[in-house]
């Protein structure tokens, strides 16, 4: 069996970051190059679901704002360690989570799936490798609120042997019989086991649909089809749509070397964004580089330090926002991670340094639900509170977090730092703090971009 350590969870970044005003806006169109998906698509957007809406596979109307910050607590810490497993593993293939806890579900793309078109969902998730979804026949499969795709009914589901290079190159896969398998263990002992194929995926560009011309298809997509998932309780993820730098991935096949998107703070104003090729959006004033490594995550290469109020945080060492081969510290950027979690350390003395600069006034209290390292009471929130800035050396800029990211109301009469503590050294920077930003990727130059854009869901058609 090989290596699994990327299938459900690989990407990051090894680019740069601009951020700017929404008005600084370009693209660039990238050709599409070694794919053999086909489709004569430039690109395409496509909505980012939230989990509150009732389009949602995972809609619950009776879910309270403490459930999704509890649910999605949780899949933070589990993807922290996650990512920290994958940089100290040993021999050990066996995930350190379970899988109902890696996936944040605040987030799902509607797509169909197969030949006729079954309409499905997946989440999209920088820290995934390839596409994938639960499949008919089941072996055991667990509950989810739409129908299981069956791969039977479908004319273009197209099975990928054990002699073919996507056999042979795709990660975490094994040969079963004359058909290309993967197969992934999770120290709870559950697991996920299924067979890799080809199928046609087809997406409806928001800004075509207007136009009855917004259905794409893209045929001899790779895909893992999921016949014996085990042990996730309640309802689970109908699939994940890898966003990593992979060759594998969804982008990686796409052969485009951009995409964007923009998760908008006000859940119900309408959908967020995710673009593909020429429709993203790249842009901004700062550029800084990230590391490339060996996983396909998107580790920042160049940040120089975590500001307060202008003022750098001290005692931080250098190796903590740092990646290298064989180190342990690094802060990487993740679609799937919903609060930042910042190595101890660097945690700590972020806290201590916003203690010292918060108004006289302001009343610190212990968080009324245990989950927050920092809160205060709410009558006493002032209009102005400490700016926290990631600093990077090498565009001598910032990126700003602004502070309804940067701070988040318990529900308990506190606002409370909106940041956690890694389970291991390595540091995230979740979405909770990129809302309403656009997130531009540039693989083809190694760069991302950040503007601030409140109207997320709104955006003009570029295409």
């Amino acid at each position: 069996m090989a290596n699994l350590s990327m299938i459900f969870s690989v990407m990051m970044l090894t680019f740069m970051i601009s951020i700017s005003m929404p008005n600084i806006c370009s693209s660039r169109v990238v050709e599409s190059s070694s794919s053999d998906v086909s489709s004569p698509l430039k690109g395409f957007s496509a909505p980012l679901i939230h989990r509150s809406s009732p389009e949602s596979p995972f809609y619950d109307p009776k879910a309270t704002h403490h459930d999704f910050m509890r649910d999605s607590l949780r899949t933070s810490s589990a993807r922290s360690a996650y990512f920290n497993w994958i940089r100290t593993k040993n021999s050990s293939i066996k995930y350190p989570v379970s899988p109902v806890e890696l996936f944040n579900m605040n987030y799902v793309m509607k797509y169909s799936i197969g030949t006729p078109p079954v309409e499905t969902f997946a989440v999209p998730d920088t820290g995934s490798t390839i596409i994938w979804t639960q499949c008919l026949n089941c072996t055991r499969c667990y509950n989810q609120t739409i129908p299981i795709f069956d791969p039977s009914k479908s004319s273009t589901y197209e099975p990928v042997t054990c002699a073919a290079d996507e056999c042979k190159n795709a990660p975490s896969t094994m040969c079963k019989g004359k058909e290309c398998w993967y197969q992934i263990e999770y120290e709870d002992e559950s697991f996920s086991a299924g067979n890799i194929a080809k199928e046609t995926l087809t997406f409806i560009d928001i800004f075509k649909r207007q136009h009855d011309a917004g259905k794409y298809p893209l045929s001899n997509m790779l895909i893992g089809c999921g016949h014996d998932n085990t042990d996730v309780p309640g309802v689970g993820v109908p699939g994940v749509v890898g966003l990593s730098s992979h060759r594998y991935s969804f982008v990686g096949q796409l052969g485009f070397d951009i995409f964007s998107y923009c998760v908008s703070s006000n859940v119900s104003a309408g959908h967020s964004q995710i673009r593909f090729g020429l429709p993203a959006i790249i842009s901004g004033k700062l550029s800084t580089a990230l590391s490339p490594n060996k996983e396909g995550f998107y580790y920042f290469k160049n940040v120089e330090g975590l500001y307060v109020d202008g003022e750098k945080v001290p005692d931080i060492p250098e190796w903590i926002f740092q990646y290298a081969e064989g180190g342990l510290g690094g802060l990487l950027l993740d679609s799937g991670t919903t609060f930042t979690e910042l190595y101890g350390l660097a945690l700590d003395n972020l806290i201590e340094k916003i203690r010292s600069t918060m108004r006289s006034d302001a009343k610190e209290e212990q968080d009324a639900t245990n989950e927050w390292d920092l809160c205060y009471n709410m009558e006493h929130r002032s209009d102005v509170l400490p700016e926290i800035e990631f600093w990077f050396k090498d565009s001598n800029d910032s990126f700003p977090i602004a502070d309804d990211n940067a701070w988040i109301d318990n529900n308990h009469g506190q606002f409370c730092l909106g940041i956690g503590r890694s389970s291991g050294t390595i540091s995230v920077l979740g979405m909770y703090q990129q809302r309403d930003v656009n997130v531009g990727f540039d693989l083809k130059l190694n760069q991302v971009s950040f503007f601030y854009n409140v109207n997320c869901p709104q955006y003009v058609s570029l295409s």
